[in-house]
């Protein structure tokens, strides 16, 4: 049998770490109370918006459920990952969802916040660049599809972060009393190559990553490697995994800086 290599998507660890990254003032912004459709709220509704499409052969298909806020101007607000892929199809629908745009709920006829889960149905093809000019990525084949429902995901009171995907201009937080660590949603699939034999080299890669504030593992970087070609599947897994965010002081999601250690193996 061919030596084969993987990585389990076994994270034994997942904690904070103190690095002399750029801090977060624990600013007060202000609060926001938001509302669930219903009881004399209105849902927000979808307003029409048309996509660049690109045409290929063999598209994917896949389905990403998001719970957001659609504040008082229609703009989708605290993004969090409610079902996602574990593929790039959730980085396609995070992009695509933070561009919709809604005509807001309403109370009393005034505009106000509102609570929504929102499913995107995807068809996206693969693009690969010409060699140098950067990693394939997927484009939209056709316009996604929103299909809107409550949720009671968030508490009454918040506060808006960052609404743009990728964006660390404000800074990463730093562990402490006031935030709550990510918590995994989704991992890679664990493989198991050449199970009933005995492993030929096994221990664990530890990588630092900042978990934004969507719930995206960012900047994934080895901090202890083993070498052998696991270095690179370890990374491979973390990029699919997926997460509740940290959350300050319970009322709005940030990005933390946290490190994991990943078991692998060769057969």
């Amino acid at each position: 049998m061919h030596a084969a290599l993987f990585c389990s998507a076994l994270f034994l660890s997942a904690v904070f770490v103190a690095k002399s990254q750029a801090t977060l003032e624990p600013s007060s912004p202000e609060l926001v109370r938001v509302s669930q459709a219903g009881n004399g709220v209105t849902a927000p509704q979808p307003l029409p918006h048309r996509f660049a499409t690109t045409d290929c052969e063999t598209p994917v298909f896949g389905e990403v459920t998001f719970a957001i806020i659609v504040d008082i101007s229609g703009v989708p607000r605290n993004m969090l990952f409610v079902h996602p892929l574990g593929s790039d199809l959730d980085r396609l629908a995070l992009v695509a969802l933070a561009e919709e745009r809604f005509k807001p709920g309403e109370s009393n006829g005034s505009p106000v916040p509102v609570t929504q889960s929102v499913t995107l149905t995807l068809e996206a093809c693969p693009v690969h660049p010409q060699a140098g000019s950067g990693p394939p990525y997927l484009d939209l084949h056709s316009q996604p599809l929103l299909r809107l429902a409550p949720t009671d995901i968030y508490p009454k009171d918040v506060t808006y972060s960052n609404a743009i995907p990728n964006d660390f201009t404000g800074g990463v937080f730093q562990p402490g009393p006031d935030l709550s660590p990510p918590v995994m949603l989704l991992a890679a699939p664990i493989i198991e190559l050449g199970s009933g034999t005995k492993a030929k080299y096994q221990g664990e890669v530890m990588l630092t990553l900042i978990v934004d504030s969507f719930g995206m593992p960012q900047n994934v970087r080895v901090t202890r490697p083993l070498g052998m070609g696991l270095d690179q599947k370890a990374i491979d897994a973390v990029r699919r995994a997926r997460f509740k965010p940290s959350i300050y002081k319970g009322k709005r999601p940030v990005p933390v800086m946290i490190t994991i250690a990943v078991q692998c193996r060769i057969y």
